[in-house]
């Protein structure tokens, strides 16, 4: 089956993700209107403004098309914000700018994979970036997928998996990482 992969557009960083995904061959566009989710394989919900993005995301009918969109989704960032509504009833959430304002933005190289034995290293800036909270994580139902250590010397979650869903609270594709889009495509 061929992949198309759907850029929730109109406030973010669009471009960033649509970079990976041409780079990697990948057949994509930005999409702005909920009409536009049509033949849709894979959805990217980007980083930006959640309160911005929601809102414009309602005026075009595209909010109503994301909710009821049932195939693989990456949401990073803000886009992991609007991603864990879906899954509020299984106490999975994200509170916003955890780690502090722009200025305390930051770089992270961190091991990637699941399980004890990591695969690969995904570099990724973190910008206001969110917190994934979950309430349950039994291993089947949240897979951590990279972590880190923060200065406090907690274990952060910086990309979590839940079924065909992934939830990223950093940005890869702002440094050109293409690990974690590889895998969301399973490619």
């Amino acid at each position: 089956m061929s992949r198309i992969v759907g850029i929730a557009g109109r406030q973010g960083n669009c471009q960033e993700h649509k970079n990976i995904l041409e780079s990697l061959g990948i057949r994509n566009k930005i999409i702005i209107e909920g009409k536009d989710i049509k033949g849709i394989t894979h959805l990217i919900l980007p980083g930006g403004e959640s309160t911005t993005q929601e809102m414009l995301w309602r005026k075009t009918k595209l909010w109503k098309e994301i909710k009821a969109f049932d195939n693989p989704t990456l949401g990073t960032c803000a886009g992991a914000i609007h991603l864990s509504k879906k899954y509020k009833n299984y106490d999975v959430y994200c509170r916003r700018n955890a780690f502090g304002n722009q200025k305390e933005s930051f770089y992270k190289e961190m091991n990637f994979g699941y399980g004890k034995k990591p695969t690969k290293k995904l570099k990724a800036m973190f910008i206001r970036a969110p917190r994934i909270f979950c309430k349950e994580n039994n291993g089947h139902f949240f897979e951590e997928w990279a972590n880190f250590e923060f200065t406090n010397g907690k274990t952060e979650v910086a990309v979590a998996k839940i079924g065909k869903d992934w939830l990223s609270t950093c940005h890869p594709e702002a440094v050109g990482d293409d690990t974690l889009h590889k895998r969301f495509l399973e490619i």
